[in-house]
């Protein structure tokens, strides 16, 4: 039984490899029936589906890393897309599963404590040292009292530019 498994997976390669331009063609002439029957078979098959992926990404753990690492701004530009096409799907997950995400959020925080502090003191300095909006933003609240939103860009840019004169001063006294 193995053995016809393999030969078939044999086959079904040859296959590809020969009649590339022929399956190219045919998937390009039956993108909604193919995309109809995967959907399908996908809701069918999620716990298997479910079992092959776990098993995929622990046997190719470093390949997909690299993968990730190698593909990070085509990723994002993906991700990115996905989120803006389906707003109101992701909304609704989230709202489903509020309780799930506040627990894994809670538990990752836990896991990785020290390393979400190094990073938040690491983009504070960044912050800082750039002049960031939220940076700037913060010293006008501490001295003005004034609320983050009451607080105009013309503002933000007369303050970064004070910031900047007594930065330059500070460099030259020394």
């Amino acid at each position: 039984m193995a053995r016809d498994k393999i030969k078939a997976a044999e086959y079904q390669a040859e296959y590809r490899k020969a009649n590339k331009e022929k399956i190219a063609e045919y998937r390009k002439a039956n993108k909604e029936k193919i995309a109809l029957k995967a959907a399908k078979y996908y809701k069918d098959n999620k716990e298997k589906r479910a079992k092959y992926l776990a098993k995929y990404y622990k046997a190719n753990k470093e390949k997909r890393a690299e993968y990730l690492k190698a593909n990070k701004e085509k990723i994002a530009e993906y991700n990115a897309e996905y989120q803006k096409a389906n707003k109101e799907y992701i909304a609704e997950l989230r709202k489903a599963n509020k309780g799930k995400i506040a627990e894994y959020y809670a538990e990752y925080y836990k896991a990785n404590k020290k390393k979400i502090n190094l990073k938040v003191v690491e983009y504070q300095k960044n912050s800082i040292v750039n002049l960031n909006d939220n940076y700037v933003k913060s010293l006008i609240v501490k001295e003005l009292n004034f609320k983050t939103e009451n607080i105009p860009q013309e503002l933000l840019e007369l303050k970064r530019v004070q910031l900047k004169v007594k930065r330059l001063i500070k460099s030259k006294i020394k």
